[in-house]
């Protein structure tokens, strides 16, 4: 998209609370405690793709991912998954570089070639022509492939049968069940973002502060440029018919209590150093090109629809950060690259897609204040939501639950206390075993290579390759 001249908005002096970059956000609707922004992002964004009811493709589709922190993308990197309370469908080749996960009884079906590199979850059948999978399988149904190659363990029920040519270093035979990919799904898990955006109508925001008016961007006609400093904005909506850019230069959090419809470009980004939330109350409906954030750092930039419809668009799309549009969808028409993820009730795509995922998300919430601590795994202590193997929450009087699952870094004595696709490694969930070329580490045995280069003086070091 060619950049343009834009008429921008005037506003006052930016907030004195704006020096550093502003505060981390709180955002929560007015039942809700108050969240940092940070912190939502880590715990929603743990996936390249996560369609609540399926995952449904003609044309190829890859997941790698990447950790804009550290450098930018290159293609290949691990991490990248994709999974889905539903089923998986695809009738071209599927490449995933982390794990692919089908909750469903109709599971997985590929018609041609699957690459994944580190777990297959399937709740039901899996139907492969040719597949390798980089670590585990855990599979409830039958088997049916040409070829499938499982470097580590293969889980089984005890009924499942194997036909084709099947290979793993184990085999194990047991009672098996698949949870859930996506845990923000149902009317009483998603993020209610209908209810975070009517929480800061009227005086609830920093709107006066700056002189923003929220009908600024409702029947815009004009080449217009909002640039945002830090703080909370409300919008009424945005109903544009010129070229439209909106920019964060901090940590920004905008609410728009409506629908979003544009008739010309629309840009929504942010600086290098800011942090931006946007939540939409309604759908996100766009006929020309889209660009969101920045594939230099898409973790910084995440978009919450809240309407029934979703996020539909009949043009160009350059994604770089997160959407979440539950109970809607996320419809494109187009050939889709995102440099970041999709969270989405369901999927529709007529065209190739490929997806970039910034493993970076799982640290934004590194600036927001301590929560409180999570309780010590007890089996007398009731979960709110079911373990990786589908089993029911523990028992237990306690009525403050621990979370339904755990996120990065958290405490851990099991995978099932993690989000999937989250492991239990060395005590705490993590997405990867190990870290990859220039990822952080204190010893070797942090590195996939073996290979950590740490300072004279100690401390954390980065991970090098021979």
């Amino acid at each position: 998209m060619a950049d343009q001249c834009r008429n921008l908005v005037v506003l006052g002096a930016d907030p004195a609370f704006c020096a550093g970059g502003g505060p981390p956000i709180q955002i929560g609707a007015a039942s809700d405690s108050e969240r940092c922004a940070g912190d939502l992002a880590e715990s929603t964004f743990r996936w390249g793709l996560c369609p609540c009811d399926g995952i449904t493709t003609n044309n190829p589709f890859s997941v790698d991912a990447y950790d804009s922190t550290i450098g930018p993308y290159t293609p290949g990197g691990p991490g990248g998954g994709a999974g889905t309370n539903g089923a998986i469908n695809a009738n071209e080749a599927v490449s995933v570089t982390g794990t692919l996960w089908a909750a469903a009884n109709a599971g997985v079906r590929v018609n041609d070639d699957a690459a994944i590199g580190q777990r297959l979850y399937s709740g039901g059948v899996v139907n492969l022509k040719r597949a390798a999978v980089g670590d585990n399988a855990y599979v409830v149904g039958n088997i049916n492939v040409d070829r499938l190659s499982v470097e580590r363990t293969l889980h089984v029920s005890p009924n499942t049968t194997l036909n084709g040519n099947v290979s793993y270093q184990n085999l194990v035979t047991a009672a098996l069940q698949v949870g859930r990919a996506c845990t923000a799904c149902t009317a009483e898990e998603r993020i209610d973002v209908a209810g975070i955006v009517a929480a800061h109508r009227g005086q609830n925001n920093d709107n006066a502060l700056i002189g923003l008016d929220p009908g600024a961007l409702s029947g815009s006609a004009g080449n217009v440029r909002l640039e945002l400093p830090c703080g909370q904005y409300y919008l009424n909506a945005i109903n544009v018919s010129g070229p439209t850019t909106i920019v964060a230069k901090g940590n920004t959090v905008l609410y728009i209590d409506g629908n979003v419809s544009a008739n010309n470009e629309l840009t929504i980004t942010l600086a290098p150093n800011a942090h931006f939330d946007v939540f939409v109350a309604g759908n996100v409906t766009l006929n020309n090109p889209f660009r969101l954030g920045s594939p230099n750092y898409p973790a910084l930039m995440r978009l919450y629809l809240g309407g029934a419809n979703g996020f539909t668009t009949n043009n160009e799309i350059q994604i770089g950060g997160y959407i979440y549009a539950v109970p809607g969808g996320i419809t494109t028409n187009n050939e889709i690259e995102v440099y970041g993820g999709l969270y989405s009730q369901n999927f529709n795509s007529n065209n190739e897609i490929s997806i970039h995922y910034d493993r970076g998300v799982a640290t934004v919430g590194r600036h927001c204040p301590d929560d409180e601590p999570i309780d010590p795994i007890d089996p007398n202590d009731p979960d709110a939501g079911s373990d990786i193997d589908g089993s029911d929450p523990d028992a237990g009087t306690n009525p403050n639950p621990d979370p339904v699952c755990r996120s990065t870094n958290a405490v851990c004595s099991s995978d099932g206390d993690c989000c999937s696709p989250l492991l239990c490694h060395e005590g705490v969930c993590a997405l990867l075993a190990c870290q990859p070329a220039f990822g952080p580490c204190t010893q070797n045995a942090n590195c996939c290579s073996n290979l950590c280069a740490v300072p004279s003086g100690g401390g954390q070091g980065a991970c090098i390759v021979n």
